[in-house]
């Protein structure tokens, strides 16, 4: 699930994982040490913890350059950081003002031609759109 799906990971990497706040993390290790959740059920929280976290980003999407991008994608591409990230699940920052970042504008609306036609009769040059 999520930036782990397809991988092998151990349980106590996806406690430790960005899914996974130091808060719930303690609770749950400290149900576990307590007996009160078995390994399958730990394993049955955390699970759950990772795909609700992950539907609730997959639903945040903003507009790229060939198509719409969620934003766990660009969390998981490391364009934005965990702060950026939880700020958009709080609503305390709106994806318009996320799009007007700099460092996300860019990998979004790409960053302008990088090559180009010379002509030498003319000694013009043009971009590669034109």
């Amino acid at each position: 699930v999520g930036k782990f799906k397809g991988q092998t990971v151990s349980l106590w990497d996806l406690l430790c994982s960005q899914y996974i706040s130091e808060q719930k993390r303690k609770e749950l290790v400290k149900q576990y040490k307590c007996e009160t959740l078995t390994i399958e059920q730990l394993i049955t929280a955390v699970t759950a913890i990772i795909e609700d976290m992950e539907l609730r980003t997959q639903a945040l999407k903003v507009k790229g350059l060939r198509r719409d991008v969620s934003v766990s994608e660009l969390f998981n591409a490391e364009i934005i950081d965990k702060t950026t990230l939880d700020n958009l699940r709080k609503g305390t920052l709106t994806v318009h003002k996320l799009t007007q970042m700099d460092h996300v504008k860019r990998y979004l609306d790409g960053t302008g031609c990088i090559a180009g036609v010379l002509l030498p009769a003319k000694k013009e040059k043009m971009s590669i759109y034109q």
